[in-house]
């Protein structure tokens, strides 16, 4: 499972937060953190995409759903 790359001592990890974790990588792997990463930002930038159109099928704001995913829980 890959999730937000978290600094050590982020405020999430620190309040032991279910849903926000360090991702624990495999050494000797070259490139695969990077790569595994680069896909992470990719689909979640794609998912954020959608947004604005399902508010608007839901006669909402288009923006509607962008303040529940300032900090997603995707993994």
């Amino acid at each position: 499972m890959i999730r937000d790359e978290l600094e050590p001592g982020a405020p999430e990890e620190i309040a032991n937060n279910p849903m926000h974790g360090p991702n624990q990588w495999v050494d000797g792997l070259p490139g695969f953190k990077e790569t595994c990463l680069e896909y992470y930002e990719v689909l979640k930038s794609l998912g954020r995409k959608f947004l604005p159109a399902f508010a608007l099928a839901l006669d909402l704001a288009p923006d509607h759903f962008e303040r529940y995913f300032r900090q997603p829980t995707t993994s």
